[in-house]
């Protein structure tokens, strides 16, 4: 049971945590009736002191220990359950203008929405999951877990690093996103037509893109959660590198049973892409992109420097101070 348990605690946490709510459990913690100290609202504002308290500790945790899987995945839970079908939504309209099936579709978002959910939940909103689930781990949480406790740079170099070895399942996963007609019935059918219709080397199309993105996602993520002003050049310039993005979906998306553009050159088929289409098609599916990211971005502590860990603290510890006031008073 000690070696079962702490596999199937997140299970329960999660449970507990949708099933039960924190503030009536710890409301009826304090009992007394009407006597001095015990009126709903001191035991209310008890309450909201105890839940301030439990979040400086788990920050405090997460500051001060090497990341734990269970922790970031349950720090990006949104983005990794409910919110993850949006993702193929954005690399649909990232490929579009490249596939077979783009005359099938209106070249806006609400179309390609409507035709992943015709498809079902399972087999269309959230086809493809295990692969993004697999290569968030992969990827983002052992590049935390190796640059722990290192500078931006380091975190950058390791990243790249990782980002370039995991790069295969970025594009099994593209293409899985991109296959509207359900020509690959899984992972492994998508990684032989890939072998099969390409070589090798398709598996990595597109990496230097993707790594030119992570660095202005990475440098936009250290100043959001400093809060410096750099966040005003930074935050543009991340929005911008969109692009990269998509000229990496649709060189993976190129050469494949999906597309109707067919290049054993890189440079031409990134030629053709600016000539023949505006720049405004390389943002294709940026509005569900930015909508996602700006309002559910990314948490990851150990990326935050010091300045930006004392900023976390102090905005709890400040509230704590008022709580205190109100109850006193």
């Amino acid at each position: 049971m000690n070696t079962i348990y702490p596999l199937v605690e997140p299970v329960f946490n999660f449970w507990h945590y949708l099933t039960h709510d924190p503030y009536l459990e710890q409301l009826n913690e304090f009992k007394g009736g009407a006597l001095p100290g015990n009126e709903w609202h001191t035991k209310y504002l008890r309450a909201e002191m105890n839940n301030v308290n439990s979040k400086i500790d788990y920050l405090h945790k997460q500051f001060n220990s090497e990341p734990s899987l269970v922790d970031v995945l349950w720090d990006n839970k949104w983005r990794l359950t409910i919110l993850a079908g949006f993702e193929r939504l954005i690399t649909v309209r990232q490929a579009q203008s490249f596939l077979n099936t783009r005359f099938m579709l209106f070249d806006n978002n609400s179309s390609v929405l409507n035709s992943i959910f015709h498809q079902g939940l399972v087999k269309g909103f959230f086809r493809g999951y295990l692969i993004n689930l697999a290569q968030f781990v992969s990827v983002q949480y052992h590049s935390l877990l190796w640059s722990y406790n290192t500078s931006m740079s380091s975190h950058f170099l390791i990243s790249s690093i990782i980002e370039a070895a995991f790069y295969p399942l970025d594009t099994v996963k593209t293409l899985i996103y991109s296959d509207l007609n359900r020509k690959y019935t899984g992972f492994r059918h998508c990684l032989r037509s890939i072998l099969t219709e390409s070589t090798m080397t398709h598996l990595y199309r597109g990496l230097s893109m993707k790594l030119m993105y992570n660095g202005a996602f990475l440098f936009n993520l250290r100043n959001m959660y400093e809060g410096n002003s750099l966040s005003y050049v930074s935050l543009p310039l991340w929005l911008a590198s969109y692009c990269f993005l998509t000229i990496k979906t649709r060189l993976q998306v190129c050469d494949t049973s999906l597309s109707y553009q067919n290049s054993d050159n890189i440079r031409k088929v990134i030629a053709r892409m600016f000539r023949n289409q505006s720049v405004g098609s390389l943002y294709a599916g940026f509005l569900p992109f930015a909508a996602i990211n700006l309002l559910f971005s990314y948490t990851f502590y150990s990326l935050y420097s010091e300045d930006a860990r004392k900023k976390a603290l102090f905005e709890h510890v400040e509230e704590i101070e008022n709580l205190d006031r109100l109850t006193s008073n």
